[in-house]
């Protein structure tokens, strides 16, 4: 029995659904992939930009009159080790005013219309920023190792052209957990150092 055309049509079409369905699924996998993978590299360079610029702030406020609130950090977290040199004879400081003039810089929280506009510092859960001296003696050893001043008594105490750090850190949430293999969270750990002018 010899089909029809228009039968062969009919069942031609059902095989380009199937395909369509098949290949459409592989593209979405991918095409999700690569903006999560995008929205990660956007959160990364944001939030060294900010921290960059907050640095290049606290070195400017180094000696501010009256002086800027601050609260000393002797213990590190675990889950980044670069806070592990952390002590109570080598100081981080948390400062509000350098704290918000970083997220400042992440974005606007809304516009002037109360409208919400995008901020980068969503995509970063338990965000923290400290601001000390550096150690100058391990700052150009091969590699150089960025801990905090030993014996110092305030951020704000920093000499002229005496480094001043300005660390973020916190942990980068995806909208898709477990996409692709990616992980639940990824930490960030960004560190910028700019010389004070206090």
């Amino acid at each position: 029995m010899l089909l029809r055309p228009t039968a062969i049509r009919a069942r031609r079409r059902g095989m380009t659904v199937v395909e369509c369905a098949l290949l459409l699924g592989i593209f979405l996998l991918f095409l999700f992939g690569i903006l999560e993978y995008a929205r990660y590299l956007f959160t990364l360079h944001i939030t060294t930009n900010a921290a960059r610029d907050a640095a290049r702030y606290s070195t400017v406020k180094v000696k501010a009159d009256p002086p800027l609130a601050s609260t000393a950090v002797t213990a590190g977290d675990a889950q980044f080790p670069s806070t592990l040199n952390y002590s109570s004879t080598r100081r981080a400081w948390e400062v509000a005013e350098i704290t918000d003039y970083l997220k400042s810089r992440m974005g606007p929280r809304y516009g002037s219309a109360g409208s919400y506009t995008y901020h980068a510092d969503k995509m970063i859960s338990g965000m923290n920023v400290r601001v000390f001296p550096c150690e100058q003696t391990t700052l150009y050893t091969d590699p150089p190792v960025l801990q905090p001043k030993s014996g110092n008594t305030g951020w704000n105490n920093a000499q002229f052209t005496e480094r001043i750090a300005v660390q973020v850190t916190g942990t980068y949430v995806p909208i898709l957990p477990n996409f692709l293999w990616m992980g639940n969270t990824s930490n960030i750990d960004i560190v910028a150092v700019m010389g004070s002018e206090g």
